[in-house]
């Protein structure tokens, strides 16, 4: 019996055995990139919410360990608002994934963002809505995620970046999370 030489190519075995989480591995991955340009960092973001997009993939096990570690994505230079906005349009109505996302520290994030880019408050206040609207408890997640809650104070009514939609909705966060 004649032997065979197969040449054994790790990226095609890991693309087969798992596809969406290898391409989701690819989209963070390119996200990260510094030398990316924010318009092709901008692709793979689009990218990266049209895979998470599907409940069905962004609530598997493997994706929710993922999408953890988006969170600090919203740093990304260049493109912290369209993080913002990804994140939210893809645990919106989905409580596994919004969880998941809140166990890895957005809310951190998220104030961290806001005061190294105080300009991106609305993208931040959409997401940190989109979380309250989906979990029962959104402050309470924080709390056991190690975050604290209070913090949403820095985010003053008043924030020269706020237009006013945005405006409601902090107003709404703020009387969630018990804030005067």
């Amino acid at each position: 019996m004649e032997e065979r030489n197969f040449e054994y190519d790790k990226d095609a075995a890991e693309a087969f055995s798992d596809p969406f989480f290898f391409a989701l591995c690819i989209h963070i991955e390119n996200i990260q990139k510094e030398e990316n340009p924010p318009e092709i960092k901008k692709e793979y973001i689009e990218g990266l919410e049209t895979l998470l997009g599907q409940e069905d993939i962004s609530s598997s096990p493997v994706i929710l360990e993922e999408l953890k570690k988006c969170a600090p994505l919203i740093h990304t230079s260049g493109v912290e608002n369209e993080m913002c906005v990804m994140l939210g349009h893809v645990v919106q109505n989905v409580e596994k994934a919004s969880r998941a996302l809140v166990q890895g520290r957005v809310f951190r994030e998220c104030i961290a963002l806001y005061r190294k880019k105080p300009q991106t408050v609305k993208k931040i206040v959409f997401l940190l809505t989109v979380l309250n609207n989906t979990l029962k408890e959104l402050p309470l997640e924080i709390k056991c995620a190690g975050c604290d809650p209070k913090q949403l104070e820095e985010i003053g009514l008043a924030d020269k970046h706020l237009d006013a939609t945005a405006q409601e909705r902090l107003k709404v966060l703020r009387k969630a999370f018990e804030i005067e």
